[in-house]
């Protein structure tokens, strides 16, 4: 997921736009948590350096101890202060001065204790190098959200984070050094920083020059808590009295008013930021008295209050209070410092003491005030500041916040208190506001005239008159066309414009009205603001103007991203489009129309985006693939969201089309039809020889957080039922170990809850490099342990640095470093486990690396991190190496950096990317995702576009074992409003869809079995003449030899029938056969051929469930002709087939190597008993056949008797017999 390295201003946000802010956050990978997306943070209120009390304060930092020799131990922070004085809410935080970010803060609490003269002292210990050595480093004092105090030690430097955000430290002049005071580093341990003197405040008490014995928790040495002493006067002649004369107060100003405001900067933070005061021209007007107070429109209290005494306005009547890089800014508070809207900037009568954090809104002794917002509903908390009726200032107005303030038109006009006359304008902190010159009189004109053939109006800036019909209402504003019969013969020209009302119009589709007002390109949609009574109903029940159809060919797939331009506002319809993406929180849906194929993401840069200098020739451009059409479901006045997911048919969709954010969309006139959602689509089943290793990410999953419960139930489910329990799960986007075992132990208990198998995943993570561990997303992995056994965990990178090609200053390479994972896989046979090397990374996010001023570092830091997980990766080639996440990069070159190329080891030529890098991998890794069709390609969807950030990689050794590919379809395309909060339901518990490879083991080792020789056992034909002669039956031992590295589990040989081999015997068990051992079977078949000819005994070799060929034994024929014989040998079986006859069923085999002809049975005999019917004719019997079973009944057979059965016959030229000893049954 994307994924912002830094922490934007918090801005409180309308309800629609907190939607999209929410949206953007998530898509592009910001961790916002929740608490802040609604409500007005509680900002910072550090002044800048002239407004903290510093040497004044009566609560003051009192003692340090930060470094001594060796080991640092006995770290230490001493406060003091006046006895009693309640410290809930005070905080001691800690500022690294290698960037001026908060390193740590921790809560005071308790009272102050009366130790010495009212006074006393407080300290908190630290562990072993808690307290960082300096260098410098700071120590800011704080109550809630006011700095008290900010000192730093060995050099000075400004904040940039936290509460002390902008604010220079002070230094305190001395360091930890050896009681020589020379020598760095090698105070002894005991020893501390202290203030000594005598006094009541900071400024008293001076620094003890070099370390002395610490004495935490008490009066430092050689201080003294009270009254600081006065020196004796030397006694004068008391003169007579002169009366004093009563001084004249300094009346306060009346002429002074807030004049321009800028909240909203470009930037982030905000270091533009001013409130402008104006005395009206008179010039150098006191300010003593007065007081700026800022109000948050959460809760509607106040956050800051900065003191005017001691200050004028300048010659020319202004007051600027400021960040500190704002033009002829006169007092100065942090960047970020006043905020966005809904907020106040009050002026009154009174100081600052007045007016603590959390004050209030108050009239008592107000000069002036405003109230401001960013596209936001009025608060009428902040508005009692105003007089009656007087409005809330927009400084968004027009679309332009961040490069606009507010302010007043004509400069300094309309009075204290007043609003009405603020507009938005370029800024000029310090002087007079850059007001537009008066209006003009309005000019008619058509709507295509005030469209034009370009992509924004000719007309921007101007009042217009125009007329139309209306042809759909929105909330704040209503689309407006040219009838048919009136439209411009100009193609490039729109005859539709959109009408902007600010609430909900008093008019009708249908009516056809004159509208009077300015042209404005309100992001890029032309529109008219329509003055207050600009709109009069002509006539109603007008046809609407003719829809233009769009086709597979319009848009133009292949077309310009601004080729619908030239239909801006007008009607349009499609008879069926198809979404490409699910629905967002503003009820929008990505379409094209039926019949065009989905839109991917390709290589190369945005088409539409500036390239960044130095780009070299040929970096490709991707065209944004401008086939894709927005519905947007609610925009139509009383119209509700339609939720659908990818692959939903929207059917009859006609209406205006609308713009914005870069995207053309249609808003729907009536509801359209819609056909079934989708579900989420499981991977196939693993088969019982393969294995599985997948990724996800889990989409910023905090244990925390508010919907925890329902996001591991959801987890749960996809892990399981989609995912199918892979066998090891690199997973990103989880907030601590403790996180990632709560689920972990959530799947093993439901799927054993499930009667499925339990996995017995185990969770193993890192904390990576973020600043605050449990509120940062970490990767690691979830292990099936069931199958699975863990060799180790390796994290790889923390605490690399690389240098900021903006700032120059270094920085953390990888917030979460690659982690890799040493495991052994069971195979589903008795084979040894199989080893393999699982890598899981997610690397910097795409965010702001097209932007002109951040863009440097993310394209440098992207580079430097595939090149760093490259190298991991070569060292790792001969591990069976497998490497998946969530890599924050396509399959491609993004024109930008090739990630993925450079991992893999084929990096794109320097000349198609802005930032190249060398071949690092060799062999080549391939990415898995090549191995699919097309279509399933993805695993994200970002602005309608279907795309690749979740791969797996695997090394030469590995390609050969993937049997299969394949992605769980349960996030990228279901609807977050629809899913995510439904905790019965796997969809939608991330944003990401989930890769999963499937893996077989090698061929285990197997035995390697060879024949060893043959033996006689016996013969048949007499004389025995050691041969096996033509015609002879024979039983012969044959043995085996196990040439192979593995035993024989259960070793079976099969004497194969030829022609030269007949009639032979059962299959013989050799069993288990070790390596290098040998065991003879013997084997009973019939020879047949011809005197001296060589014959072949073959063995089917089978272990278990595996072949093993077959193993051959050559054989010489003896010269004894007359063993060329039929031989028939009996076999029978007894039964009962009534209560008193017996049946014999038996059959006749001829292992004989000659023919028997007119085989006859002719007797038959039970003991005394004679078998009917007789005889019996089994006609002719070939070598090696079996006639088919007969029988023969006894009757008056006594059961339980044991006796012989006799079963004799004849053939021509011979005869047989049988008797076997039986059971009457």
């Amino acid at each position: 997921m994307y994924q912002a390295s830094y922490r934007p201003k918090r801005r409180p946000l309308s309800a629609r736009r907190q939607a999209l802010a929410i949206s953007l956050a998530l898509l592009l990978g910001f961790v916002l948590p929740s608490s802040n997306l609604f409500q007005h943070p509680s900002m910072p209120v550090a002044l800048a350096s002239p407004l903290v009390p510093g040497a004044a304060s009566t609560v003051f930092i009192n003692e340090i101890h930060y470094d001594n020799d060796g080991t640092d131990a006995g770290e230490f922070i001493e406060i003091a202060g006046p006895a009693g004085t309640n410290l809930s809410g005070w905080a001691i935080e800690l500022y690294n001065g290698s960037g001026g970010a908060r390193y740590d803060v921790d809560a005071l609490s308790g009272t102050i204790p009366n130790q010495q003269g009212g006074y006393g002292t407080v300290s908190i210990s630290y562990p072993s190098n808690g307290v960082q050595n300096g260098s410098p480093d700071g120590i800011a004092l704080v109550n809630g959200s006011t700095v008290v105090q900010f000192l730093s030690y060995e050099g000075t430097f400004t904040a940039t984070s936290s509460t002390a955000n902008g604010l220079t430290s002070t230094d305190i002049g001395v360091v930890e050094t050896d009681a020589s005071g020379t020598n760095p580093s090698d105070t002894p341990v005991g020893f501390s920083l202290q203030l000594q003197g005598s006094g009541t405040t900071y400024g008293d008490f001076t620094w003890s020059p070099t370390p002395i014995d610490d004495t935490p928790n008490a009066v430092n040495t050689n201080q003294t808590f009270g009254a600081a002493p006065t020196p004796t006067p030397t006694p004068e002649p008391t003169p007579a009295p002169t009366p004093t004369p009563t001084p004249t107060p300094t009346p306060l100003p009346t002429n002074v008013i807030i004049n321009e405001a800028d909240a909203d900067t470009t930037g982030n933070p905000d270091t533009a930021e001013f409130v402008e005061l104006y005395d009206g021209g008179v010039g150098n007007t006191s300010l003593t008295g007065l007081v700026v107070v800022f109000y948050n429109g959460n809760g509607d209290v106040s956050y800051r209050a900065i003191d005017l005494d001691g200050f004028t306005t300048n010659a020319a009547g202004y007051f600027t209070l400021g960040n500190s890089g704002v033009a002829g800014v006169d007092v100065t508070f942090p960047n970020d410092g006043l905020q966005n809207g809904q907020d106040a900037v009050a002026f009154y009568a009174g100081d600052a003491a007045s007016f603590p954090n959390g004050t209030a809104v108050t009239t008592a002794n107000l000069i002036d005030a405003v109230v401001y917002d960013t596209d936001d509903a009025d608060d009428p908390g902040l508005l009692i500041l105003l007089n009656p009726g007087e409005p809330q200032v927009n400084e968004n107005a027009g679309g332009q916040g961040t490069t606009n303030s507010i302010g007043r038109c004509p400069n300094g006009s309309g009075g204290a208190r007043n609003t009405s006359t603020y507009t938005t304008q370029t800024p000029t902190p310090d002087g007079a506001n850059n007001c537009a010159p008066p209006p003009m009189p309005p000019v008619a004109r058509t709507i295509p005239e005030i469209q034009g053939n370009a992509g924004a109006s000719p007309f921007v800036g101007t009042n217009v008159i125009t007329t139309g019909v209306v042809t759909l209402l929105k909330s704040n504003g209503f689309f407006l066309q040219t009838p048919d019969a009136e439209a411009d013969a100009d193609p490039a020209t729109s005859q539709g414009i959109f009408v902007f009302t600010a609430s909900a119009p008093a008019v009708a589709v249908g009516d056809a009205v004159t509208v009077t007002g300015g042209v404005e390109e309100f992001f890029n949609l032309t529109q008219v603001r329509a003055q207050a009574g600009g709109v009069t109903v002509n006539s109603s029940g007008n046809a609407l103007p003719t829809p233009i159809t769009f086709t597979a060919t319009l848009p133009d797939p292949n077309g310009a991203p601004d080729q619908l331009e030239r239909f801006e506002a007008m009607r349009v319809r499609a008879d069926a489009l198809v979404s490409v993406a699910p629905t967002d929180q503003f009820g929008e849906t990505y379409t094209v129309v039926a019949g065009v194929p989905r839109p991917f993401r390709e290589p190369g840069i945005d088409v539409s985006d500036p390239l960044p200098p130095g780009t070299p020739c040929c970096v490709p451009r991707f065209d944004e693939n401008p086939e894709k059409i927005l519905i947007d479901s609610e925009g139509r006045l009383g119209s509700a969201i339609i939720n659908v997911t990818t692959g939903v048919t929207f059917s009859n969709v006609s209406g205006p089309l609308d713009f914005t954010f870069s995207n053309y969309k249609i808003v729907p006139e009536a509801t359209p039809g819609v056909t079934a959602n989708a579900s989420a689509s499981p991977i196939p089943v693993p088969e019982t020889g393969e294995f599985t290793i997948a990724s996800t990410n889990l989409e910023n999953f905090f244990i925390n957080g508010a919907d925890f419960s329902t996001k591991v139930s959801k987890a749960s489910l996809g892990i399981r039922n989609v995912m199918r329990t892979p066998d090891i799960i690199g997973v990103q986007e989880v907030g601590d170990i403790q996180t990632l075992t709560a689920l972990a132990e959530r799947i093993n208990n439901d799927a054993v809850a499930a009667n499925q198998p339990n996995p017995a995943y185990q969770a193993f993570l890192l904390e990576g490099s973020e600043d605050f561990p449990g509120d940062d997303i970490d990767v690691g992995f979830l292990v099936k342990t069931a199958r699975v056994g863990v060799v180790s965990i390796t994290q790889f990178g923390k605490g690399v640095t690389f240098t900021d090609p903006t700032e120059g200053d270094q920085d953390t390479l990888f917030e979460r470093p690659p982690l890799v994972l040493r495991a052994t896989v069971q195979r589903p046979d008795a084979g040894p486990a199989f080893p393999v090397t699982v890598m899981v990374n997610h690397p910097q996010s795409l965010i702001d690396i097209d932007d002109p001023v951040r863009g440097p570092r993310q394209r440098e830091k992207r580079r430097l991190q595939s090149e760093f997980t490259a190298n991991l990766a070569q060292s790792l080639q001969s591990e069976n190496l497998v490497l998946v996440g969530d890599l924050n990069a396509f399959q491609f070159n993004d024109g930008y950096v090739d990630v993925i190329g450079t991992i893999r080891g084929v990096p794109t030529p320097a000349d198609q990317v802005v930032l190249a890098s060398p071949d690092l991998v060799n062999p080549d890794l391939t990415d898995l995702v090549e191995t699919l069709p097309a279509a399933g390609r993805y695993s994200f969807v970002f602005v309608g576009n279907a795309q690749v950030l979740d791969h797996v990689l695997v090394d030469q050794e590995m390609i050969g074992r993937v049997s299969r590919f394949a992605y769980a379809r349960n996030n990228a395309d279901f609807p977050e409003t629809l899913f995510a909060n439904d905790a019965a339901r796997s969809e939608r518990y991330s944003d990401h869809d989930m890769p999963v490879a499937y893996f077989t083991f090698p061929t285990p080792p197997a035995p390697d079995i060879d024949p060893a020789g043959s033996t006689i056992v016996s013969e048949s034909c007499p004389p025995s003449n050691g041969a096996i002669d033509p015609g002879e039956r024979v039983t012969v031992n044959l043995a085996l030899l196990n040439n192979g590295n593995a035993a024989s589990s259960n070793l079976v040989a099969t004497l194969q029938a030829s022609a030269n081999v007949v009639a032979p015997t059962a299959p013989q068990s050799y069993g288990a056969l070790a390596p290098g051992n040998m065991a003879a079977r013997p084997f009973t078949f019939t020879a047949d051929g011809s005197p001296g000819q060589t014959i072949t005994l073959t063995l089917q070799l089978q272990d278990g469930a595996t072949s093993l060929g077959t193993a051959t034994f050559s054989v010489v024929l003896g010269n004894n002709t007359s063993c060329a014989t039929p031989r028939l040998v009996v076999m029978s079986t007894l039964s009962r087939s009534n209560g008193s006859t017996v049946q014999a069923t038996y059959t006749i085999q001829n292992t004989g190597t000659v023919t028997a002809t007119n085989v006859m049975l002719t007797v038959a005999q039970l003991g005394a008993t004679n078998g009917t019917p007789l005889p019996q004719s089994l006609g002719n019997l070939a070598p090696g056949a079996t006639s088919a079973p007969m029988t023969v009944n006894f009757t008056n057979s006594t059961p339980g008797t044991a006796t012989l059965l006799r079963l004799n016959g004849k053939y021509v030229d011979g005869s047989f017999n049988s008797t076997k000893r039986a059971t009457i049954l």
